[in-house]
């Protein structure tokens, strides 16, 4: 138990290092709200390699001038690993740095963080966490604030085990991104249920390179320098799905504003937009999965107006086959749109129930794609307009379209082009 202060300043000296060993039991430490641990090196060491785990519990004020706020390592031992934080934590370069690597085939040890202070890392990360167990990674961010030099929170999950993340709070990346998240072969589940996230490059991005499902929940502002939200799923088999709900606040990105990529054989991608969505010099939303369903509620804006472009599907490369990632994709608007959008390979679909759509429509278009004889020959797009205003033209290219109209908002200004097909008439 550490209630008061505790200083080194030597340039090597740690004011607090702990280890265990061996058959030796729980590695506790508990800091009450009125200890002061400051150090000229890293603060606070803690080395478990015993059979217990770790119990961590920091409440006061823990700071580093040169090296790490927290550092805990289990890489030899077993047992779960547990830290609150509480307090004010700063490190010069992280200011808490977690590995929980038990060594042990198999080992279900988790990791679970509990953040009610403030944290920072001046030129690293804020939190970083590196876990290879099969037990599940859970950080819940219940109160403060999190700010890195190059991310905020950088979670690098290897085990099998799933990937939890709750936000109350601000999360703030100077160069990359404020969360980072990279999974194993587990699933990768995030709400965000108040505070913003800003990073130099990404807001929020998941690289998921197994077999998991991204699940994400936001309600709060999101923003990149380059994109707002990245997901992505780089699986080569099994289903493997994203599913994206945001409620209410805005995404925004220097480039894009939401940028999805799945390259799972089976896998489905659904998003699920009700507040706004802001694009740069990209459109504000980009796709580059197997299958997308885009559903835009009543509340929800999408803004493409600065790149002319609100949605753009884009071919994607799987990077384990090298084989091209194409399917439909489907969007339904009843909110407030500004842009075209740039659909995909056929068989895609998109209606107007409501709102505005101040952009045109182009199906089987999908910029880059490398087009190869007898495949992907257009498919049948089809377009419903059943109310709202739209102000564009619809363009279905090749395959044999369908325009199906039972809006009182047509007035006949609207240009409806099903293009040219051998193979089909339109």
């Amino acid at each position: 138990d550490l209630d008061g202060t505790i200083h080194s300043s030597g340039s090597g000296a740690r004011a607090v290092a702990a280890m265990n060993t061996g058959s030796g039991g729980v590695l506790s430490l508990r800091q009450g709200a009125s200890g002061d641990i400051s150090s000229g090196s890293d603060a606070v060491v803690l080395l478990s390699y015993g059979q217990e785990g770790a119990q961590v519990n920091l409440s006061g004020r823990i700071a580093s001038a040169r090296g790490q706020g927290v550092y805990l390592d289990k890489r030899a031992g077993a047992g779960e690993v547990n830290l609150r934080a509480a307090g004010q934590i700063t490190g010069a370069t992280s200011g808490i740095t977690i590995i929980n690597d038990a060594g042990v085939p198999g080992s279900l040890d988790p990791t679970r963080i509990l953040l009610e202070g403030d944290v920072t890392g001046s030129s690293r990360a804020g939190v970083l966490v590196n876990h290879s167990t099969a037990g599940d990674l859970i950080l819940r961010q219940m109160q403060g604030a999190v700010a890195g030099g190059i991310d905020g929170i950088h979670l690098l999950n290897t085990g099998s085990g799933e990937a939890q993340i709750e936000l109350h709070g601000d999360v703030q990346a100077n160069r990359y991104g404020a969360i980072l998240t990279q999974e194993g072969n587990g699933n990768v589940r995030v709400e965000q249920y108040s505070g913003t996230l800003s990073g130099g490059e990404l807001g929020l991005h998941i690289n998921n390179p197994g077999e998991g499902d991204v699940s994400v929940s936001t309600a709060a502002d999101i923003r990149g320098g380059r994109y707002g939200v990245s997901l992505t799923n780089s699986g080569t088999s099994g289903t493997t799905h994203i599913n994206l709900h945001q409620t209410s606040g805005t995404f925004s990105g220097g480039e894009a504003g939401l940028v999805i990529a799945n390259a799972g054989k089976f896998g489905m991608t659904r998003l699920r937009l009700e507040g706004n969505t802001m694009g740069g010099s990209d459109a504000a939303i980009v796709a580059n999965t197997l299958s997308t369903a885009i559903e835009i509620m009543a509340d929800a804006r999408v803004d493409g107006r600065a790149s002319g472009t609100a949605i753009r599907r884009q071919e994607m490369i799987n990077p384990h086959d090298g084989a091209a990632v194409r399917g439909p994709l489907h969007v339904s608007s009843s909110g407030w749109m500004a842009g075209d959008a740039i659909l995909g390979y056929g068989d895609d679909v998109f209606k107007l129930q409501g709102g505005h759509l101040l952009g045109s429509i182009h199906a089987d278009h999908a910029p880059g794609a490398t087009r190869v004889a007898g495949e992907f020959a257009g498919g049948d797009d089809t377009f419903e307009w059943s109310a709202g205003e739209f102000t564009g033209n619809f363009y279905g290219q090749a395959g044999s379209d369908s325009v199906r109209i039972s809006a009182t908002g047509y007035d006949g200004s609207q240009q409806f082009d099903g293009g040219d097909d051998t193979s089909a008439t339109d």
